[in-house]
Formats: C-alpha cells, sequence, structure tokens
C-alpha cells in the first residue's frame, strides 16, 4: 500500500534516511495502523535491507541472511536496486516469526525513494521506479 508521508517528514535534515513505518495488527483487525516516523544515519538497516548512498544514487540491497523471520530465502545473488533522484522503489515480501509457542505471519510492503526534497504526495505522484516481489509459501 502507499501512504502519504506525513508533513512533519520535511522538518527533518538533509542526509538522512527517514522511516516511516505504519503497522497493521490483527488485535484490532487491521483497521487501525500504528505510525512510527524517525530518522536514521547511513548506512541503514531494516530486516532484510540495507541501504547506502552511492555518490548521488541510492543503493538498496536485499540480504535475506539478515531477515527476521520464515522461511529462510537462498542468500546469493543478492538483488540490488538503484534509485536516482525522485525514484522511488517498491519492495514487498512475507515472513513468518514464532511468538509465545506459535506463529505471526507478516506481510511487508517497502516504499523506498531517493528524495533531496519530501512532500506528502511524494510517493503518490508517479509510480515505482523499480518493483522487487517474494512472496513465500506461508504454513
Amino acid at each position: 500500500e502507499v501512504w502519504k508521508v506525513p508533513v512533519g517528514a520535511c522538518a527533518f535534515p538533509d542526509k538522512v534516511f527517514l522511516l516511516h513505518e505504519v503497522v497493521y495488527s490483527e488485535r484490532d483487525h487491521f483497521q487501525h495502523p500504528v505510525e512510527k516516523l524517525e530518522a536514521r544515519t547511513a548506512p541503514f538497516n531494516y530486516d532484510c535491507l540495507k541501504l547506502l548512498l552511492d555518490e548521488n544514487a541510492l543503493r538498496v540491497t536485499v540480504e535475506w541472511e539478515g531477515s527476521e523471520g520464515a522461511p529462510r530465502r537462498v542468500a546469493f545473488p543478492r538483488k540490488e536496486i538503484f534509485l536516482q533522484e525522485r525514484q522511488w522503489a517498491c519492495v514487498t515480501y512475507n515472513l513468518r516469526t514464532s511468538w509465545e509457542g506459535g506463529w505471526i505471519y507478516k506481510k511487508r510492503v517497502h516504499n523506498i525513494g531517493c528524495f533531496s526534497h519530501v512532500s506528502p504526495e511524494v510517493f503518490l505522484e508517479a509510480g515505482p521506479a523499480h518493483t522487487y516481489r517474494d512472496m513465500a509459501q506461508l504454513w
């Protein structure tokens, strides 16, 4: 799903990774997501994703060995996406993790962009330059 970037995102300094996290939960039947906005420095790792600034581009690497869940995926070759200014990518995958003697199933959708100026509509103005999807059979 593509969301508007919170208005507060414009207040963050240059040269940071801005993480806008939106989490839906089964507890409330996926009706009321919890949002979080924070700045991170480079290199930035989030689950199986590694983000690094190279010259004037953003390099996004899918490193499955860093993933928190199952099933385990083949670690190599790694998927790399290069984003230039004003480009964004959508990375979608699923996993399961153990929790209180059972399993939790997760679907992750990451909209990742390389922008020097952020507007709330940045992910709605144009489609992604790159799309990566890995939806495993979970049981």
